[in-house]
């Protein structure tokens, strides 16, 4: 079924050996809770319980989790296992961009849309993190590979795995089954052709409706309830909320260098359009994609206060980078380099896009953050040199809470949640965007710096009560 080129190895190499640098690296931002914490519970239980507990549970399925914890069993429970256990995911993805890049814009050209995804901050960020969203990712991909060749096979492996990891897979699913009808629409609209666009969606959708029924006949609630830690995001914005909602999502979309390509993307749309030289079958095709995955994918972002992360975005940032390029080599060939070196050099300078502290920033969505690993530790082995008790220290999201979760050593000791009015030492980095500006000006002007070291855009500070 698949072909290999070889041209693509060196793209392979290019995550074994990124994964391999990065295998000691701590868990960072969301992926403490949707890797650590869930594989923990199931490791900690030998996979007793299907659900899990209340305080940790988001309403996802919980297939990443047990994926994490089946590889801690077999392979031992290290940082090295479960940044390889990506790797998978990570290779299946270069492979498929490579190959929707063949379809969409020609053999010859089908790896600048890897080369271009590569240097993407978001992508580039969470293949290096242990995250649901990789997994995600590659699904969708596989899905859309497999409706461009009409792999009903894959489509259905595709769009099963989609609804196993996350309820944003199920909606995926959503969006491959209205591209499927979309792009085959050139056959006779039967019964027959409606049974068999529904046929390679029945097994998620079965997947996704049993997990949700359990769940509810279990719990009492889909999604999130009322006492859960993350209840504040999905609160119901107003219609302010909403206009700053939108304009945080257009924020999102032209973030960390990206502006460089939907402003190229409009650019050429605009042009063909002025120059009235119609649209191709294949620009209709990515247009009417890009819109499907807006339409499903945003709604549910945007009528909630805090679920608009880069990571969710994913596809979308995909998609927006396939259509530029097929814009740029329906051009002038002479045109063709120029316009792609500009898009390669403004994603690139997306990760060194480092904001003021006082803006908060989507630091798992940028390789920005990867200085503070090494910052973190050279400042933990400062504190127990110091004697300091982990208990006085406060701090904010992702150093929260107990060690083992970030370090798998088993560490049950770690900071506490900042409170300036209690804690003697407080440990602050330029990835937590949880102290607010008034601490950050009490900080400054009031409390002791004991140590500040810097790497790359990144502080960390330990301060201490005058």
């Amino acid at each position: 079924m698949f072909k290999v080129d070889w041209r693509i190895v060196p793209f392979y190499l290019l995550a074994v050996v990124a994964t391999w640098l990065v295998r000691d690296h701590v868990f960072f931002w969301d992926t403490i809770q949707l890797g650590s914490k869930h594989a923990h519970w199931y490791f900690d239980n030998q996979f007793a319980h299907f659900l899990l507990p209340p305080a940790i549970d988001s309403g996802h399925p919980p297939t990443f989790g047990m994926y994490i914890a089946s590889l801690w069993l077999l392979f031992g429970k290290s940082l090295a296992v479960s940044h390889f256990a990506m790797l998978p995911f990570t290779l299946m993805s270069i492979f498929l961009l490579h190959q929707i890049g063949n379809y969409f814009l020609g053999m010859r050209n089908g790896l600048w849309l890897v080369t271009l995804m590569c240097v993407d901050p978001t992508f580039a960020a969470q293949s290096l993190l242990v995250s649901p969203d990789v997994m995600l990712f590659t699904f969708f991909l596989l899905g859309l590979y497999a409706v461009l060749k009409n792999k009903v096979g894959w489509l259905m492996i595709a769009c099963i795995g989609l609804a196993a990891v996350s309820m944003r897979g199920m909606m995926v699913v959503v969006v491959l089954f209205i591209f499927k009808v979309v792009f085959d629409t050139n056959r006779p609209f039967k019964l027959t052709f409606l049974l068999k666009q529904i046929a390679p969606f029945v097994p998620s959708g079965l997947v996704a409706a049993s997990f949700l029924a359990y769940h509810y006949w279990q719990t009492g609630w889909i999604g999130y309830h009322e006492d859960s830690p993350w209840a504040a995001s999905f609160e119901r914005v107003d219609l302010g909320g909403l206009v700053k909602n939108i304009a945080l999502l257009g924020w999102r979309l032209l973030d960390f260098g990206r502006v460089f390509v939907v402003l190229t993307a409009l650019m050429l749309l605009f042009q063909q359009w002025r120059l009235n030289n119609g649209f191709t079958k294949q620009l209709k095709l990515l247009l009417t994609l890009n819109a499907i995955a807006l339409l499903i994918l945003c709604p549910t972002l945007l009528i909630y206060k805090g679920l608009l992360g880069h990571r969710y975005l994913l596809p979308i940032f995909f998609l927006n980078h396939l259509l530029c390029l097929y814009l740029i080599f329906q051009q002038k060939k002479n045109w063709q380099l120029g316009l792609y070196a500009m898009l390669f050099a403004g994603l690139l300078t997306g990760d060194f896009w480092i904001y003021p502290k006082q803006v908060a920033q989507g630091w798992d969505a940028t390789l920005a953050h990867l200085p503070y690993y090494n910052l973190r530790s050279e400042m933990i082995q400062y504190i127990e040199q110091e004697n300091i008790e982990f208990g006085q220290v406060g701090t904010a999201f992702p150093a929260i809470g107990e060690r083992k979760f970030k370090e798998l050593n088993d560490l049950e000791i770690g900071f506490a949640r900042v409170d300036l009015a209690k804690d003697k030492y407080v440990f602050y980095a330029s990835v937590m965007n949880d102290f607010s500006d008034e601490m950050l000006e009490i900080l400054e002007e009031d409390w002791l710096v004991v140590k500040e070291i810097r790497k790359g855009g990144i502080e960390v500070i330990l301060y201490k009560r005058p």
